[in-house]
């Protein structure tokens, strides 16, 4: 292996394969080659590759990639609580199993078949229960050349049969994961003419994975299968169907040792706790949100958003106080520097949240620092703008409001057509310019302000306000 690939390997080990690194080391005499030894924890703790003592030749680095490799691989790494998913550890078990298996059909003779035999349909039968079917269809395939010759065509035609099967059914989860792909993480990895065959090939998948789980009774397919239902009926704005399926799905993870993840126990919460906000049930949605922290790691994207979540939440239920509680924890987040976008965006929450509040000059100071936004051509654009017009006439800065909405203007025909702008943009825009001619004053007599406004806070068409966009306060209850 060319030298470089090791100081690679070494350099970019994680915590949990460090820690089996040292864990290694720790336990062995004096007697382990002391250079070998000092130049794998040298590297891996980021010393100076000029060294001298670190100049080892070529032969000395492949043996250190032999050493780290026999660490990663050994039954300490792999099986230490945190590592990996009791699933993942199975797979890695079965299939350090089957190796054996196969090197021990490489010797054997009459006095070993019998215990070879037994160790093999051992491995099988752990295989098919962790739904770890490559090895089963594997071990099967050795079972079936090695005894079943000798048993005759009726039991090789048997085993022949079960190789199919499982061979099917691993090929029904590939299918399973690839609907889940397909539909949920990213939409455009099959491109649809219209939603209608959207929906269709969603409608289809559900139809078929209800077969492969019925024929094949398997954990991975009805997990797939239950996101997917989710998903179906959150398009259609069903969301007790939605939230029902979402608890449901709970259940499967936390009961199946083959999908169980904690990460997966964290998005199944998170998702339930926002139907409940869809619905309007603000106290099960905070509660669902901050359960979800539970599985997740603190320092975790996925927790990150869990608490922006539960900050949502109590902003929409009015309960600034826990709003800004949750608020405190997102700015100080060990993750919120990892980009721009992300501090800038809360900048702006906390602005919003201090607009809830009325305190419209704290507010509107804390929003000109929330700019990050302004460099993404998103909707957080839009309402980072519309907010800030909002605040001017708050503040009766009407001349300032006045050139701000012509920008605003301005910005929104220029992008009309592209996906950023969306219908109910463009009618706060001319809401807002309607509202112009009176010196931004609303007392309910302008029948065209009165008309925007009534159609800007109907439910389920193009122009209503959304949960979890970027316009926190929604425009029509703030003039409204």
């Amino acid at each position: 292996m060319p030298t470089p690939y090791i100081d690679i390997l070494l350099t970019n080990l994680n915590s949990s394969e460090k820690k089996s690194v040292d864990y290694h080391f720790s336990i062995k005499d004096n007697s382990e080659d002391v250079l070998l030894r000092k130049y794998i924890m040298a590297v891996k703790n980021g010393a100076d590759e000029e060294n001298d003592d670190l100049n080892v030749n070529r032969m000395l680095k492949s043996r250190a990639f032999e050493q780290i490799t026999d660490i990663l691989v050994s039954d300490y790494h792999l099986h230490n609580k945190g590592n990996f998913s009791f699933h993942d550890q199975a797979i890695l078990r079965l299939k350090k199993k089957l190796l054996l298996a196969r090197i021990l059909s490489k010797s054997l003779n009459q006095n070993k078949l019998s215990s070879f035999k037994t160790f093999l349909n051992i491995t099988i039968s752990e295989a098919i229960k962790n739904e770890v079917y490559e090895v089963a269809i594997e071990g099967l395939s050795l079972k079936k050349y090695i005894f079943a010759i000798r048993s005759g065509p009726r039991e090789f035609k048997k085993i022949g049969k079960q190789i199919a099967f499982y061979e099917m059914c691993q090929k029904r989860i590939f299918y399973a994961g690839d609907c889940f792909y397909n539909i949920i993480i990213n939409n455009n990895l099959l491109k649809f003419k219209n939603d209608k065959l959207f929906h269709n090939y969603i409608v289809r998948s559900i139809r078929l994975l209800k077969k492969d789980y019925q024929k094949y009774k398997s954990h991975q397919i009805n997990y797939y299968l239950h996101i997917i239902l989710m998903f179906y009926y959150e398009k259609q704005k069903k969301y007790f169907l939605s939230a029902k399926y979402c608890k449901t799905l709970f259940s499967i993870v936390k009961n199946s040792k083959v999908v169980y993840r904690e990460e997966r126990l964290g998005n199944a919460l998170l998702n339930l706790s926002q139907y409940k906000t869809f619905t309007e049930n603000y106290n099960d949605a905070a509660r669902s949100a901050k359960e979800a922290q539970k599985y997740y790691i603190e320092n975790s994207s996925s927790f990150l958003l869990s608490k922006e979540q539960e900050f949502t939440i109590y902003f929409y239920h009015g309960k600034y106080d826990k709003a800004m509680v949750c608020m405190q924890d997102l700015l100080n987040h060990k993750l919120i520097d990892t980009g721009n976008f992300s501090r800038a965006k809360y900048i702006y929450y906390h602005s919003a949240l201090l607009f809830a509040q009325k305190k419209h000059k704290e507010s509107h100071k804390l929003l000109n620092k929330s700019l990050e936004i302004e460099k993404e051509k998103s909707a957080w654009n839009i309402s980072l703008k519309i907010m800030n017009i909002m605040l001017c006439i708050e503040l009766n800065k009407i001349d300032e409001a006045s050139r701000k909405l012509e920008t605003l203007r301005k910005y929104v025909q220029r992008h009309e057509k592209s996906s950023e702008i969306k219908q109910r943009d463009v009618l706060i825009v001319k809401t807002l310019r309607e509202l112009e001619k009176d010196g931004f004053n609303y007392n309910g007599n302008n029948k065209v302000v009165a008309k925007m406004l009534k159609e800007l806070a109907q439910k389920n068409k193009p122009t209503s306000w959304e949960h979890y966009s970027p316009e926190l306060i929604p425009f029509h209850e703030w003039l409204g």
